[in-house]
């Protein structure tokens, strides 16, 4: 290629691809997307992070904690939690009592229930100590959020309402209830302290907190209470015992029932094994049975046979040889009349080529070989 041809092709080049860019340009637009990934970094992990951000606003000392801090509880005043955080443990759940039952507020409620099997972890001692009296989700209303108007104190404010929740409380002297007549909010007191229980504690989440009245709310349970306020955001982890006895308890009582079954089914014995009887050692006579049994197993009669039938040929040989030059029926029939049994019996247990592969020829075989052999 000379250089002439070279600069034209180069030539072609740059303008198809400037041609291609064009085209590209000209016959495309830019398309901006926004897409909704979630909440991230700590208010991901805090659903309480906008109420502990609004409170600081308001000159409150407050803290968040993924766990309750129970060898702390005392530098608080105030404690915000969702009941599904609520420690389980009996000792554990015994120390917020008495945290509450010495001057404690305890602000909690329902979030994040999506089917029955959320509330299957609150024990029993829990909706003792609360006084959760009656519990049920109504799994057939339209799940989606309500608006309520409650009174509190000399105004009502307008809050978001789960509707699929139900409950009743008892000892809650200040409460308020929904336009179906159910519970909403109430507070009683706990020796000298409070418990503050809310249905939808949902209304104080990231997510919902700027709905509606649901921070006028908040701003108002705030100033009844003093300035040191933790908050409590990650919910109790049961066991994986306790997960499963919950949603799979008829599959462990089956399983367990499969396995005691097939254990029975397998076992060969019952009962404390028994200790092994010292036998001695084999006498000559045992071992050779065992090394019968061991060539009849492994097929070789012939072998067995074989080994009788030559002594014969040798007891022969050095009592009667002239009988080894005989025709065999006159061999058989001399063998015969010395041993007393019949010529039959005699050519069988004598003719190298019977098969000796079932157990009656093979026992009437040696049993008149070894007749003959004594009888020489």
């Amino acid at each position: 290629m000379n250089k002439k041809s070279f600069i034209v092709l180069s030539l072609v080049g740059v303008s198809l691809f400037a041609l291609l860019l064009w085209y590209y340009f000209a016959n495309t637009e830019e398309v901006e997307k926004t897409i909704d990934v979630g909440y991230t970094g700590k208010a991901r992990q805090n659903s309480f992070l906008a109420v502990q951000r609004y409170a600081e606003e308001l000159d409150y000392f407050i803290e968040s904690r993924a766990v309750f801090p129970l060898d702390d509880l005392n530098e608080y005043d105030t404690i915000l939690v969702s009941i599904k955080s609520l420690p389980t443990n009996t000792a554990k759940l015994r120390i917020i009592k008495d945290w509450v039952r010495n001057g404690g507020t305890l602000v909690t409620g329902f979030s994040k229930v999506n089917n029955p099997a959320d509330l299957a972890y609150i024990s029993a001692e829990i909706k003792d100590f609360l006084g959760i009296s009656s519990l049920e989700f109504i799994d057939d209303l339209k799940d989606e959020m309500e608006t309520t108007e409650i009174p509190f104190r000399d105004k009502t404010y307008t809050i978001s309402s789960y509707e699929k929740l139900t409950l009743k409380a008892r000892g809650y002297g200040s409460r308020s209830l929904d336009k179906n007549g159910r519970f909403v909010y109430g507070a009683k007191n706990y020796n000298h302290g409070q418990i503050w229980l809310i249905r939808n504690l949902e209304i104080f989440e990231n997510q919902h907190i700027g709905i509606h009245n649901n921070i006028d709310f908040l701003n108002s349970i705030l100033n009844e209470m003093s300035s040191s306020v933790l908050i409590v955001y990650r919910s109790y982890s049961p066991s994986i015992w306790s997960w499963l006895w919950v949603h799979a308890r008829l599959t462990i009582f089956l399983s367990i029932l499969f396995i005691v079954l097939w254990l029975m089914t397998m076992s060969k014995r019952f009962g404390p094994v028994l200790p092994v009887p010292y036998l001695g050692s084999r006498k000559i006579m045992e071992h050779v049975e065992v090394m019968g049994q061991y060539l009849w197993a492994g097929g070789h009669t012939k072998e067995l046979v074989d080994d009788l039938r030559k002594r014969v040929f040798d007891r022969v040989k050095r009592t009667n040889s002239s009988l080894l030059k005989e025709p065999k029926e006159k061999f058989y029939l001399e063998l015969s009349k010395q041993c007393g049994e019949s010529i039959e019996d005699v050519s069988l247990a004598m003719n190298e080529a019977q098969d000796m592969s079932k157990p009656e020829l093979f026992y009437k075989a040696i049993k008149t070989l070894k007749r003959i052999k004594d009888s020489l």
